[in-house]
Protein backbone atom coordinates (compact mmCIF):
# COMPACT_ATOMS: atom_id res chain seq x y z
CA UNK A 1 0.00 0.00 0.00
CA UNK A 2 1.01 3.83 -0.63
CA UNK A 3 2.69 5.40 2.23
CA UNK A 4 -0.16 8.27 1.90
CA UNK A 5 -2.52 5.68 2.15
CA UNK A 6 -1.75 3.89 5.74
CA UNK A 7 -1.01 7.43 6.81
CA UNK A 8 -4.70 9.02 6.09
CA UNK A 9 -6.35 5.84 6.98
CA UNK A 10 -6.58 6.04 10.57
CA UNK A 11 -7.75 9.36 10.18
CA UNK A 12 -10.36 8.51 7.95
CA UNK A 13 -11.50 5.75 10.12
CA UNK A 14 -12.06 8.19 12.82
CA UNK A 15 -13.64 10.64 10.78
CA UNK A 16 -16.12 7.65 9.51
CA UNK A 17 -16.49 6.55 13.36
CA UNK A 18 -17.29 10.03 14.84
CA UNK A 19 -20.06 10.46 11.85
CA UNK A 20 -21.44 7.13 12.74
CA UNK A 21 -21.98 7.70 16.11
CA UNK A 22 -23.27 11.52 15.42
CA UNK A 23 -25.82 10.07 13.49
CA UNK A 24 -26.61 7.02 15.83
CA UNK A 25 -26.81 9.58 18.28
CA UNK A 26 -29.09 11.76 16.52
CA UNK A 27 -31.61 8.49 15.65
CA UNK A 28 -31.74 7.96 19.12
CA UNK A 29 -32.67 11.31 19.77
CA UNK A 30 -35.50 11.30 17.59
CA UNK A 31 -36.61 8.32 18.91
CA UNK A 32 -36.40 9.07 22.20
CA UNK A 33 -38.76 12.30 21.41
CA UNK A 34 -41.11 10.51 19.65
CA UNK A 35 -41.71 8.06 22.37
CA UNK A 36 -41.86 11.60 24.89
CA UNK A 37 -44.35 13.27 22.59
CA UNK A 38 -46.85 9.73 22.64
CA UNK A 39 -46.43 9.63 26.10
CA UNK A 40 -47.61 13.16 26.76
CA UNK A 41 -50.29 13.00 24.27
CA UNK A 42 -51.38 9.37 25.42
CA UNK A 43 -51.26 11.23 29.64
CA UNK A 44 -53.26 14.17 28.19
CA UNK A 45 -56.20 12.02 26.11
CA UNK A 46 -56.54 9.92 29.13
CA UNK A 47 -57.04 12.83 31.46
CA UNK A 48 -59.40 14.62 29.37
CA UNK A 49 -61.38 11.36 28.47
CA UNK A 50 -61.55 10.44 32.48
CA UNK A 51 -62.74 14.10 32.99
CA UNK A 52 -65.38 14.60 30.12
CA UNK A 53 -66.80 10.99 31.70
CA UNK A 54 -67.37 12.74 34.90
CA UNK A 55 -68.56 15.79 33.72
CA UNK A 56 -70.90 13.96 31.63
CA UNK A 57 -72.04 11.92 34.64
CA UNK A 58 -72.15 14.88 36.41
CA UNK A 59 -74.85 16.47 33.81
CA UNK A 60 -76.85 13.63 33.52
CA UNK A 61 -77.12 14.20 37.68
CA UNK A 62 -77.94 17.65 37.48
CA UNK A 63 -80.83 16.67 34.35
CA UNK A 64 -82.20 14.37 37.05
CA UNK A 65 -82.57 16.36 39.71
CA UNK A 66 -83.77 19.28 37.36
CA UNK A 67 -85.91 16.72 36.60
CA UNK A 68 -87.43 15.68 40.02
CA UNK A 69 -87.37 19.47 40.48
CA UNK A 70 -89.69 20.45 38.12
CA UNK A 71 -92.06 17.39 38.82
CA UNK A 72 -92.61 18.49 42.44
CA UNK A 73 -93.21 22.05 41.17
CA UNK A 74 -95.71 20.82 39.08
CA UNK A 75 -97.18 18.53 41.58
CA UNK A 76 -97.76 21.43 44.11
CA UNK A 77 -99.18 23.55 42.06
CA UNK A 78 -101.17 20.90 40.51
CA UNK A 79 -101.07 22.53 37.49
CA UNK A 80 -100.90 21.13 34.16
CA UNK A 81 -98.78 24.20 32.18
CA UNK A 82 -95.39 23.60 30.95
CA UNK A 83 -92.39 24.80 33.59
CA UNK A 84 -90.71 26.85 31.04
CA UNK A 85 -88.85 29.53 32.52
CA UNK A 86 -90.85 28.79 35.78
CA UNK A 87 -88.44 26.14 37.72
CA UNK A 88 -87.76 26.97 41.37
CA UNK A 89 -84.61 26.27 43.34
CA UNK A 90 -81.77 26.89 40.89
CA UNK A 91 -82.29 23.41 39.84
CA UNK A 92 -81.83 25.18 35.91
CA UNK A 93 -78.70 27.26 36.74
CA UNK A 94 -77.12 23.72 37.89
CA UNK A 95 -77.77 21.87 35.02
CA UNK A 96 -76.84 24.90 32.40
CA UNK A 97 -73.35 25.15 34.45
CA UNK A 98 -73.05 21.25 34.30
CA UNK A 99 -73.66 21.44 30.31
CA UNK A 100 -71.19 24.46 30.24
CA UNK A 101 -68.42 22.41 32.11
CA UNK A 102 -69.12 19.36 29.67
CA UNK A 103 -68.98 21.38 26.53
CA UNK A 104 -66.08 23.11 27.37
CA UNK A 105 -64.08 19.84 28.24
CA UNK A 106 -65.72 18.09 24.92
CA UNK A 107 -63.45 20.44 22.77
CA UNK A 108 -60.05 19.17 24.36
CA UNK A 109 -60.66 15.65 23.54
CA UNK A 110 -58.55 14.76 20.67
CA UNK A 111 -60.63 11.67 19.08
CA UNK A 112 -62.78 12.72 16.87
CA UNK A 113 -65.70 10.11 17.07
CA UNK A 114 -65.69 10.22 21.19
CA UNK A 115 -65.99 14.35 20.40
CA UNK A 116 -68.70 13.87 18.45
CA UNK A 117 -70.38 10.96 20.59
CA UNK A 118 -70.41 12.91 23.46
CA UNK A 119 -71.64 16.45 21.39
CA UNK A 120 -74.57 14.47 20.72
CA UNK A 121 -75.04 13.03 24.28
CA UNK A 122 -75.06 16.58 25.69
CA UNK A 123 -77.35 17.60 22.76
CA UNK A 124 -79.73 14.79 23.79
CA UNK A 125 -79.61 14.96 27.75
CA UNK A 126 -80.32 19.19 26.79
CA UNK A 127 -83.71 17.89 24.34
CA UNK A 128 -84.12 15.35 27.61
CA UNK A 129 -84.59 18.42 29.72
CA UNK A 130 -86.52 20.22 27.61
CA UNK A 131 -89.41 17.60 26.96
CA UNK A 132 -89.76 17.74 30.91
CA UNK A 133 -89.58 21.17 31.00
CA UNK A 134 -92.61 21.12 28.21
CA UNK A 135 -94.29 18.33 29.82
CA UNK A 136 -94.24 15.88 27.31
CA UNK A 137 -95.32 12.24 28.53
CA UNK A 138 -92.57 10.40 26.90
CA UNK A 139 -88.91 12.28 28.58
CA UNK A 140 -87.31 9.54 26.26
CA UNK A 141 -85.27 8.27 29.78
CA UNK A 142 -85.24 4.47 28.40
CA UNK A 143 -83.31 6.19 24.79
CA UNK A 144 -81.12 8.27 27.52
CA UNK A 145 -79.90 4.83 29.61
CA UNK A 146 -79.24 3.42 26.41
CA UNK A 147 -77.37 6.04 25.18
CA UNK A 148 -75.48 7.07 27.62
CA UNK A 149 -74.65 3.15 28.43
CA UNK A 150 -72.95 3.51 24.33
CA UNK A 151 -71.15 6.89 24.96
CA UNK A 152 -69.69 5.13 28.43
CA UNK A 153 -68.43 2.47 26.51
CA UNK A 154 -67.02 4.20 23.37
CA UNK A 155 -64.97 6.38 26.11
CA UNK A 156 -63.66 3.29 28.23
CA UNK A 157 -62.59 1.42 24.68
CA UNK A 158 -60.84 4.12 24.05
CA UNK A 159 -58.93 4.13 27.36
CA UNK A 160 -58.60 0.52 26.99
CA UNK A 161 -57.07 1.34 23.94
CA UNK A 162 -54.30 3.50 24.86
CA UNK A 163 -53.64 1.67 28.08
CA UNK A 164 -53.06 -1.38 25.68
CA UNK A 165 -50.68 0.58 23.54
CA UNK A 166 -48.18 1.15 26.41
CA UNK A 167 -47.30 -2.69 26.55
Amino acid sequence: MPDWFNAAAPAVGIVVGFVTAQFGGSLEHRRQRAASVLQRREEFELTHLVEVNTLLRAYVDAMYAYTSVVYDARDSRRSEAPMVGRVPGGAKEALDAASAALLAEIGLILDAGIRDEMTGMRNFVNSVAETVEAMDDDPMFDLLEENLERTYALVAERVRGIYAGRR
